[in-house]
């Protein structure tokens, strides 16, 4: 059986930096929308299937029927395979579609994963918040709601709305932590 590792950056606001409309939540939602999705999709016995980036559609609250969507990218690195276990590291990065030469919001993640637990670390920007799911299935940004999915880590950003995109986000951060997981699972 394959499973997604599913991480996401959200803006807890209902605007931030400057007037662009955001997240509006506080709590962990796998369906809700967020500035940067990354999705990795593995099997123990065949290692990563397929890796893909999305972004929720951006808008500014003075014109809020102009709406773009930004193309994040994300790459999946340092795979280590054994009979009985999954290793890998993933970035995503993605800015405001609609703020030329805004700076990326940067998130990497490190994940083991064997056929009893599943261990990691998420490190990048500490802003936005971001959470990080796992999903029974071969699902991804087409079919959220089909899978059962267990939420393994949250990070609540504590920057301001107005200073966390202006001050937070220069830079990748690469090493800076921002929350770790480790959770029983069966797979």
């Amino acid at each position: 059986m394959s499973y997604t590792i599913v991480f996401k950056r959200y803006a807890p606001f209902t605007s931030f930096g400057g007037g662009f409309h955001g997240d509006g939540r506080v709590t962990p939602s796998l369906t809700g929308s967020a500035r940067t999705w990354g999705f990795i999709t593995f099997s123990l016995s065949s290692g990563i299937i397929g890796y893909s980036a999305m972004s929720s559609p951006t808008f500014h609250t003075a014109a809020s029927s102009v709406r773009r969507t930004g193309r994040p990218t994300i790459s999946v690195s340092s795979i280590k395979r054994t009979p009985s276990s999954l290793q890998f590291s993933a970035q995503t990065a993605g800015s405001n579609p609609m703020a030329p030469g805004a700076p990326d919001i940067d998130t990497f993640i490190d994940v083991l994963i064997t056929n009893t637990q599943v261990n990691g670390c998420l490190r990048g920007d500490d802003f936005p918040s971001a959470e990080v799911y796992l999903q029974d299935g071969r699902s991804g940004a087409t079919s959220l709601m089909c899978s059962k999915h267990q939420l393994l880590c949250h990070f609540g950003t504590p920057h301001g709305a107005l200073q966390g995109p202006g001050t937070r986000l220069f830079g990748a951060h690469r090493g800076q932590l921002i929350g770790t997981f480790s959770r029983v699972i069966n797979i």
